[in-house]
C-alpha cells in the first residue's frame, strides 16, 4: 500500500506541475487527467485487478 501511495502522490505532483493559468485561462487540464488516468490503470493492472482495470480503461473512454 506504500508504494501506491508514492505512486499516486509522484503523479498528483506531476499533474499538478502540468496545469497551469495563463492570461485567465486554465491550461492542460485533459491532460493531467489522462496522466491520472494511466497511472490508475497501471496501478489496478500491477495489482491484478483485471475488472477494474477493464472498467477503469473503458469509462472514461466514454
Amino acid at each position: 500500500m506504500r508504494v501506491v501511495q508514492g505512486l499516486a502522490q509522484a503523479v498528483g505532483f506531476i499533474a499538478g506541475g502540468l496545469i497551469f493559468v495563463k492570461g485567465g485561462d486554465v491550461r492542460n487540464m485533459t491532460k493531467a487527467a489522462s496522466l491520472w488516468m494511466a497511472a490508475a490503470v497501471g496501478i489496478t493492472a500491477g495489482a491484478g485487478l483485471y475488472v477494474l482495470m477493464l472498467a477503469g480503461t473503458l469509462l472514461p473512454l466514454l
